[in-house]
Formats: C-alpha cells, structure tokens, sequence
C-alpha cells in the first residue's frame, strides 16, 4: 500500500466516526428535545452527555488498552480505568447540576437515578471504546498483511525479472564464444549488440515501468544479435500501430515472445523462418502477437520463459490480462492482451 492511498485509508476512517458521532448526536438531541419539550435543555443535555461518551470511548480505545493493557499491566489497567470513570462521571454530573438543574430539578441534583443513569450510559460508551481498539487493531493488521503481500509480490516480480537477464546473457555469450572460437567476422558486431543490450539492463530494467519505444528497440536488437549468428536469417515482418508516446509497460515484458521463436521455433537446417510481429493499442491496452514458423507442428514451442511471463503478469496485472498460445497450419502464435500505464 503506498502513502497517498494509505493517507485516504486513514482519513476515510476519521470521517467515518464523525458521521456516526454526528448521527449520534442528532438523534440524542431530537429525543431530548421532544422528551422535556425544551430547545435549550435538549441542547445542553445531548452536549454533555455526547461529549461524556466521546471522552470515555477515545481514552479507553488509544490511552487504555495499548498504555497498560497491551503492556500486561492489568492492575494498572482496572485501577486507571476505575479512576478515570470515576473522575469522568462526576465531572458530568457536576456540569448537569450546573447547566440542567435550574430546567430540571428534581433529575439532575444528584440523586440516584442521575446518579445510575449517568453510570450506565458512561460506562456502556467506555466498552464501545474497547470495540473501536478490536476495529482499529484489525484495520492496521489488514494495512500490514497488504504491505507484505505487496512487498512478496514486488520481490518475486525482480526475481523474475532477474532470471530473464542472466538467462539470455548465457545463450549469447556461449554466442559469441563460438564466434570467437570460429574466428567469425561477424563477432565485433555481436559484442556491440550486447554491449547495446546491456545498457538497457542497467538503465531500464530497475524502473518500474518504460515507455514502449524502449521495449521494441530492445526487441530489435535482440533479434539482429540473433540473426548474427544464423546461416538464413530469420524472415521478420513488423505489423505496429501507433502507440501514444504517453504510454509506458513493464519492462522485458514482450521480449519472452521473441526469446521463445529463437530458442524454440526457428529450425536452422531450412531456409525459411519466418516471425510475425503485431502491436497494437486498443481502449487502453496492448494487443501483441508474434507468429513464428516451427520445426514440427507437434513439437512443444515453449519454455520457462512464457513461464516466467505467465508469472509476471498474475503479479503484476491478477485477471486483467489474456495470454494464449496455439499451433495452427504449422506456425505457432502467441498471444498477449495486457492493461497499458499511462503518465
């Protein structure tokens, strides 16, 4: 949970209880006014009385309970308690006598009935007190169990993204040493690809989210460090339509698709492999497909990669997004529809 929707977590809470303290109020007054048939009396009764109920039910819910209760201090607790009712009751009936005893004088000169009815309602307000301490202290134990499933969430989502890097910097390097080792041209290139690559590791991976230029220019790179290495370059036709510029994804989010064509789809003993690659934005989402040509149309085309993505997009997104794959007419099509970020 992040500041600003803890802040409005927290202020929704306090509006709240005015809104029942208001209510409260408001219904006590019309009671006590049509009761005496006084305006005043019914003011000054419900004012002090409300304000009786308040001061028991905040002192014992945030001073009470978590100052000696929740410290196991129990003899502290009922001794505190005992005191501050004590205390609490007679300045209420004090204030009664002084403002209500000349509109009402047989009640509230400190008879028995004053006396046990402002016992009861002060002491039924002191246990509501114990029930908002119950509230609150479940309130603040959802808040936590958020921030750590959120924190779970954010860590499983490096690690996901972490394993990405190291496994495609192995398939290249192994590249590139048998470019070297083959005393390949081709092999100052390859090391400039990466190098290309890698700074986009260091600069946008750790965000959050990049904007989709960024994405595709790092797909194409990958795509011609991997035509580097092929005796028949793979045939690739982009399909994209334009994107606002606002707009931004998590990043290394496309690339399992293209990883998985060259890991799993290409089939370097023909000449011909062909890769199909749309994106589009549509009502605030991507729509991204790539359709590759396969070595056999029952061999499985997928791997940890897709995995990992699948992953990644339950934390990220939950069911707000489609994935899909299928075999069809010997190519394999991989399908994506996820929510765009916007600025």
């Amino acid at each position: 949970m992040n500041a600003s929707a803890h802040r409005l977590g927290k202020w929704s809470i306090i509006l709240l209880q005015v809104l029942l303290w208001v209510v409260f109020y408001l219904l006590l007054l019309l009671y006590t006014s049509n009761k005496w048939n006084h305006a005043l009396f019914g003011f000054l009764n419900t004012t002090i009385a409300t304000a009786s109920y308040m001061v028991a039910t905040y002192v014992h819910a945030f001073w009470l309970i978590p100052r000696f209760l929740y410290s196991n201090k129990l003899t502290a607790y009922l001794l505190y308690s005992f005191f501050f009712l004590a205390i609490l009751i007679l300045l209420r009936m004090w204030a009664e006598k002084i403002f209500l005893l000349p509109l009402h004088q047989k009640f509230y000169a400190f008879q028995w009935a004053h006396i046990s009815f402002t016992c009861i309602t002060v002491m039924v307000a002191f246990l509501f007190g114990a029930l908002l301490r119950v509230f609150y202290n479940y309130l603040k134990l959802i808040q936590v169990k958020n921030e750590l499933q959120s924190r779970q969430a954010e860590t499983e989502l490096n690690l996901l993204k972490a394993q990405v890097q190291p496994h495609f910097l192995f398939n290249t390097l192994n590249n590139i040493y048998s470019l070297a080792h083959s005393r390949s041209e081709k092999t100052p290139e390859m090391i400039a690809r990466l190098s290309e690559l890698m700074r986009y590791f260091i600069d946008e991976t750790p965000r959050k989210t990049v904007f989709i230029d960024a994405e595709l220019n790092f797909i194409k790179n990958y795509i011609q460090l991997e035509q580097i290495r092929m005796l028949n370059p793979v045939k690739v036709s982009w399909h994209i339509n334009t994107i606002s510029k606002n707009k931004h994804i998590p990043p290394m989010l496309l690339i399992p698709f293209i990883e998985n064509v060259f890991k799993h789809g290409v089939d370097k003993s023909k000449n011909f492999n062909g890769v199909a690659i749309t994106l589009n934005e549509v009502d605030g989402q991507v729509l991204y497909k790539v359709e590759n040509t396969v070595k056999e149309e029952k061999e499985t085309t997928s791997g940890s990669g897709l995995f990992n993505l699948q992953k990644r997009l339950e934390l990220l997104y939950g069911d707000r997004y489609l994935l899909h794959t299928k075999l069809e007419n010997g190519w394999y099509i991989a399908e994506l529809i996820f929510p765009l970020y916007a600025d």
